[in-house]
């Protein structure tokens, strides 16, 4: 059976995975409104910023973990790419 208790190393790296998924599915729920419409590059931007800064964080941070993160990254693309295909 796995541990599901992270170690101290690897605490920071479950912290900062927990705030990212938090920040993407804030992104998404602001994506999915109705207003303004279409899913452009800035309007991305522009729920990400929003997600994150609702989350306490400043998107550079959320771009820093998602950067050396290549899973977070596919999910990032994967949100957008839902969003974009079910509006």
């Amino acid at each position: 059976m796995r541990n599901l208790n992270p170690t101290e190393a690897e605490r920071p790296i479950v912290t900062d995975r927990a705030k990212v998924i938090s920040v993407l599915l804030k992104a998404e729920e602001f994506m999915r409104a109705p207003n303004p419409p279409g899913i452009t590059p800035q309007r991305v931007v522009r729920a990400l910023d929003l997600a994150a800064n609702h989350m306490g964080m400043k998107l550079s941070e959320y771009d820093a973990i998602v950067s050396r993160d290549p899973e977070l990254r596919e999910l990032e693309r994967r949100m957008i790419n839902n969003v974009r295909r079910h509006r």
